[in-house]
């Protein structure tokens, strides 16, 4: 079920997320604490890469929304269905919340503040992310179950 791939990407975004938050912390953390005389240009391109995972993330979940609902439109389903799409959907917006709140616990914690600003696209992603399930779920269920069926009992028979 198609609908289900919004929970894949609700998980993605968090692993992702997070690893970007904790990845940027760690390496500004080992920055500040470096001794003079210790070389830091390798953590300012560790750095630059993370800043760069962070666009990458929002450009990763949007391409994963797209490729759901262009798979959702191969696949052969019945109508009836659309009431188990529209179950899972509402199971995983509340799942999705849960997951944006711990997020932002976790990005605007003392510890963290800073480096979250520093990822603004993953911070609104993540502000956004109840939205966007509930957006993409709705388009997933009404290309899958929307389209127009053959005769033959199916789009492809």
């Amino acid at each position: 079920m198609t609908s289900l791939d919004m929970g894949f990407v609700i998980m993605a975004a968090l692993i992702f997320g997070l690893s970007a938050l904790f990845g940027y912390y760690i390496l500004d953390t080992v920055k500040a604490n470096a001794p003079a005389e210790m070389p830091t240009e390798a953590l300012d391109y560790g750095m630059e890469a993370i800043a760069t995972l962070d666009a990458a993330v929002a450009v990763l979940i949007g391409l994963i929304c797209l490729s759901s609902i262009i798979l959702a439109f191969m696949v052969r389903s019945h109508p009836v269905f659309f009431a188990i799409s529209f179950l899972v959907t509402l199971l995983l917006i509340p799942t999705a919340a849960i997951v944006s709140n711990i997020y932002g616990e976790i990005a605007t914690s003392d510890e963290f503040a800073l480096t979250a600003n520093k990822l603004p696209y993953t911070f609104t992603l993540f502000t956004f992310l109840p939205m966007i399930t509930c957006v993409f779920s709705f388009i997933i269920a009404i290309v899958m179950f929307g389209k127009a069926q053959s005769p033959g009992g199916g789009m492809y028979g």
